[in-house]
């Protein structure tokens, strides 16, 4: 039985080690889809196909789970600011 809470609208919310398993599920899709190697993703390397598909993770990230953008920073061992930038891209269509 997977354990719940209930957010003040009455909706499930997942709790923080079920938000990094379903995390670490979308990084590790995302960089099967994109053909690196996890680690690869949550590095710090600045190569267009890695960010390209490190923000794709973020915004799948934002949108599948409740966590916040401290909350993915830590996750991928960065800034709240870089999470916040990253949405922003992903949101323009710049990636």
């Amino acid at each position: 039985m997977r354990a719940t809470n209930k957010n003040i609208k009455g909706t499930e919310t997942m709790n923080t080690s079920e938000q990094k398993t379903t995390a670490k599920r979308i990084t590790r899709t995302c960089a099967d889809s994109w053909e690196l190697s996890h680690i690869e993703l949550l590095s710090a390397s600045r190569r267009a196909d890695i960010v390209a598909a490190r923000d794709s993770a973020i915004l799948l990230i934002k949108r599948q789970t409740n966590m916040t953008n401290e909350a993915i920073g830590k996750f991928f061992n960065r800034h709240v600011s870089a999470i916040t930038y990253s949405l922003k891209r992903s949101r323009e269509g710049l990636v």
